[in-house]
């Protein structure tokens, strides 16, 4: 088949993903394979009158002195074709105090400018190719990851309010190279790929070739392996998924430790994982690694009765939040790490005809009131508790306001937090939980209540 045939074949695949996006953009690096996969999907799309829109991006780390040559020859290329062109381009240069990997960093910056891109139906395209995936998994091999790495890249998955696309992923990198030299191209060529100081530099030539020498068809066997790894890494979250069904609260951040406790140390790890991953996906938290998990089980779930615990782990990448584990009332929380509060309370007037968005991301407070009520000349102060306080609940003696958080099970961590509402120097309401007796009377003959839409994945309660 001719060079041009055989990628072809490859659109044919993915047509019906190109003819539902809104927006199908096209990831350039300048390089041999994305020049391909430009070349050919534009004129494909421009022969076959398909009504596609396609458009191009190009991200420019300002990791090489010559980088703005590269974007400029990614902007020609699109002018050529007739495309649109975006340029991202990286403005907090790399450090290796950062706590990442060059090549880490930089495939995170291209992520988080591809999550900002895309819109709601938007398809990108990346030209990553089979010997791309082999380097991904011989690379996880020898880190010792665990299934869901094994299984290697993605051919497609779910991207910001977007979709991310690799139609060449099954397809070898000299049908590419055959047809760049058919097609007669021209490209850029990345010094960097031959520097061995990178990880995946020495994997593409010292670690697969040397395979290859050893085991024929080594490609076949490390693909069959990822797809073994792959159907093995669905039987394990379907497992978690099972064991976590009696571990769940309401609440997305609370497991029960019951539940957990009942489980073998293996299954335990296991769910504790892909729960991990869950809230990964939910609240944005850093992923667990085995040894944070190996810790959770010890420090946290069998601890002390009447210990109070906190782990606390975070990520290398900085697009995750940290996460604190704590246990409370027979419940584990995953949560995002809280910044402790400053010593000073905060005092800020609150006009209750608006929404008061709380610090901590801990949700808004606002007003509900009888239809037609004017809350514009209502007002009073949010504060934060800072210990001390009294609280006069209806029908009940005066009780100090930290006996009030526990008795209401409200956890610890939150109580610092929790918004107290004051009236002059009248404690008149604790979030939406309770009116003291100073609550006006003039305010509930108008049905004027707090609500506080409170983020339970932050306060987890």
């Amino acid at each position: 088949m001719a060079p041009r045939a055989d990628l072809e074949q490859t659109i044919l695949q993915v047509l019906p993903e190109l003819l539902n996006a809104r927006v199908v953009w096209l990831a350039c690096s300048g390089g041999l394979d994305s020049t391909c996969l430009l070349n050919l999907f534009s004129n494909y799309i421009k022969n076959s009158n398909l009504g596609i829109t396609l458009k191009v991006v190009h991200v420019d780390h300002k990791l090489q002195v010559d980088s703005g040559s590269w974007a400029k020859f990614c902007a020609d290329l699109a002018r050529a074709h007739a495309l649109d062109f975006k340029l991202f381009e990286v403005k907090v240069p790399y450090t290796p105090d950062l706590g990442q990997s060059i090549e880490v960093w930089a495939r995170d910056q291209r992520y988080t400018f591809f999550e900002e891109l895309l819109n709601h139906g938007d398809l990108i395209l990346l030209a990553q190719h089979q010997d791309d995936q082999l380097e991904t998994i011989m690379q996880r091999i020898l880190r010792g990851s665990g299934p869901k790495g094994l299984q290697g890249m993605p051919a497609r998955r779910s991207i910001g309010k977007g979709n991310l696309l690799r139609p060449w992923l099954s397809l070898p990198k000299k049908s590419i190279v055959a047809y760049a030299h058919d097609q007669h191209l021209n490209w850029v060529e990345d010094m960097s790929n031959d520097d061995l100081r990178f990880e995946r530099n020495v994997v593409r030539a010292k670690v697969l070739p040397l395979l290859r020498q050893h085991w024929q068809g080594i490609e076949n066997r490390l693909l069959h392996f990822a797809s073994l790894q792959g159907k093995n890494g669905k039987l394990l979250r379907e497992l978690a998924q099972q064991d976590l069904i009696e571990a769940r609260s309401k609440h997305s951040a609370l497991l029960n430790i019951s539940a957990l406790k009942a489980l073998s140390e293996n299954r335990l790890h296991n769910a504790l994982y892909h729960y991990s991953l869950e809230q990964m996906e939910r609240e944005n938290l850093a992923p667990a690694p085995s040894s944070v998990i190996a810790r959770i089980r010890n420090e946290v779930l069998f601890s002390a009765d009447d210990a109070n615990p906190v782990l606390s782990y975070r990520s290398a990448n900085p697009n995750f939040s940290s996460v604190q584990i704590r246990r409370y009332q027979q419940y584990l929380y995953w949560l995002p790490a809280f910044i402790q509060p400053r010593n000073n309370p905060y005092e800020l007037p609150w006009q209750l005809d608006s929404r008061y968005p709380l610090i901590q991301e801990l949700g808004v407070l606002k007003v509900s009131a009888q239809p037609g009520e004017d809350l514009s000349c209502f007002q009073m102060l949010v504060r934060r508790r800072v210990g001390g306080e009294y609280v006069s609940l209806p029908g009940r003696t005066r009780r100090p306001l930290k006996q009030f958080m526990q008795e209401n099970k409200i956890p610890p961590w939150v109580r610092e937090q929790i918004p107290l509402l004051y009236l002059g120097d009248e404690l008149v309401a604790i979030a939406d939980l309770y009116q003291t007796t100073s609550w006006p009377d003039s305010w509930r003959k108008k049905d004027i209540k707090i609500i506080w839409e409170r983020s339970v994945n932050r306060c987890g309660f």
